[in-house]
């Protein structure tokens, strides 16, 4: 993290609140019960997950956004650092290795997944230019059928007076993180995506940067 940054008093941050169930919308509770296997209502099927590789030794099996902690920056602001679990599965078909999930815990704020987005777009768009150059139709197509999810979205700018308030609300931080857990899955679980932009993926879960 930057040197910044300075870590606040532990603050617990319950996600959901059971006291404040009878305000919860049907559409909200169905929204917290994204999981992996309803990656398929949005085009990736468990075929395309098994492919999903992030080395020669192990595939994406999926991703979840959990812990929140707070944090305080130098202006005396909070933000959101999040935590993310990758949990990986084995190539192999040996018993032993299928046995095996490696996790990788990695933390993230927001803004970070901003730029990882951006660079994913980047990375597609300069991959779609050189394959129209050469006059690849097929690949060409392939990758014009490459989506990209958006982010949930950042604090809307008639509420930056009460920015703090806003981007620190329970409710905002639940909405925030199934949102990030289904952008996450989304990306790693999509085979097109892994294969032509493993290199931007791998350099977002592997860089220390605050």
């Amino acid at each position: 993290m930057s040197c910044n940054l300075t870590f606040l008093p532990p603050e617990p941050i319950a996600l959901i609140d059971e006291d404040d169930e009878s305000e919860t919308t049907t559409d909200e509770r169905d929204a917290c019960n994204i999981s992996v296997a309803s990656m398929s209502t949005y085009g990736i099927s468990n075929r395309r997950r098994s492919n999903s590789a992030i080395n020669s030794n192990y595939n994406f099996l999926k991703a979840q956004v959990s812990d929140c902690t707070l944090m305080g920056g130098h202006n005396g602001g909070k933000f959101a650092v999040w935590k993310i679990t990758i949990v990986l599965q084995p190539v192999s078909r040996d018993k032993r290795a299928a046995a095996a999930t490696p996790q990788i815990h990695i933390y993230k704020r927001y803004s970070q997944f901003v730029t990882f987005r951006e660079e994913l777009l980047e990375e597609l768009h300069e991959i779609k230019e050189e394959a129209v150059r050469v006059q690849d139709r097929e690949r060409t197509s392939k990758l014009m059928a490459i989506k990209v999810p958006p982010l949930p979205p950042p604090v809307p700018w008639y509420s930056y007076w009460q920015y703090q308030d806003v981007n620190m609300s329970k409710k905002w931080l639940m909405e925030r993180r199934r949102g990030l857990e289904y952008f996450m899955n989304y990306v790693i679980l999509n085979r097109c995506i892994v294969e032509n932009c493993k290199k931007v993926i791998l350099s977002f879960i592997e860089r220390k940067d605050g």
